[in-house]
């Protein structure tokens, strides 16, 4: 999607591409983001004729910045015919991400003295969930330039955290930081994967600023990663 529906969450209902049911299928349906109190706090009704492979879509529903306590919770109503729903339909669904903020310094000792692709890995657990961990792995390549370009790799643990927002920072001598490279594929329908980074200074730069960059002989950069943390769908019947 484009740069306009960045910082927006984009709906698809739809059916699937094969099924046994009838060439089209008319239904009504409610939509909704609830807050964290479970009341509405966005809501979309429409009714659609739903073909194989077709489906319904909301574009820029809802701001992320308004989900509350960065937990996506969302509620959808089924149901055919006229008149108002007052009750959920026999079976429904709701879906819940949460989202977790992880921030973390990588450290590389000795930072002149590594080779090209020589990997420096760290590795650190989610502060709410003990068996989540995330690796962050660091190194240059070689290029014929010869300026080495840094890539920072960070990988979760489960395969299903594809959605993220990474930024990259330098500290200097002083302590102040220097971005120098960020990432978000939170708008991409694809979930394009975004794990490598390559950062926007190179090894050769760090070096010529060593003074600047490179403290005791390290290299010491800050990873502010944003990961969804949950994937819950629960199913229920007859629930008022």
């Amino acid at each position: 999607m484009s740069d306009e529906y960045k910082g927006y969450i984009t709906l698809y209902f739809g059916r699937n591409p094969v099924d046994d049911g009838p060439e089209e299928i008319s239904l009504n349906f409610e939509l909704s983001v609830l807050a964290s109190d479970r009341s509405s706090h966005r809501s979309s009704e429409s009714k659609f004729a739903f073909k194989n492979n077709f489906g319904f879509l909301w574009t820029k529903f809802v701001k992320m910045d308004d989900v509350s306590q960065d937990i996506l919770t969302m509620r959808c109503r089924i149901w055919k015919g006229e008149g108002k729903v007052h009750k959920f339909a026999p079976i429904c669904a709701r879906t819940r991400i949460a989202v977790e903020n992880i921030s973390f310094l990588h450290v590389v000792e000795n930072f002149s003295t590594v080779g090209p692709n020589q990997k420096k890995i760290v590795e650190l657990r989610s502060h709410s969930k003990k068996r989540f961990v995330v690796s962050s792995c660091l190194y240059f390549t070689c290029d014929t330039c010869d300026e080495g370009e840094i890539i920072v790799k960070i990988t979760p643990s489960y395969s299903h955290h594809i959605l993220c927002e990474r930024k990259m920072f330098l500290f200097d001598a002083s302590g102040n930081i220097v971005g120098c490279g960020e990432s978000d594929n939170r708008s991409d329908a694809e979930g394009k994967d975004i794990q490598k980074l390559p950062l926007s200074i190179t090894r050769q730069v760090i070096l010529n600023k060593k003074n600047e960059f490179l403290k005791k002989i390290k290299y010491i950069c800050f990873v502010d990663p944003l990961f969804p943390r949950d994937w819950n769908l629960r199913k229920s019947k007859n629930s008022a």
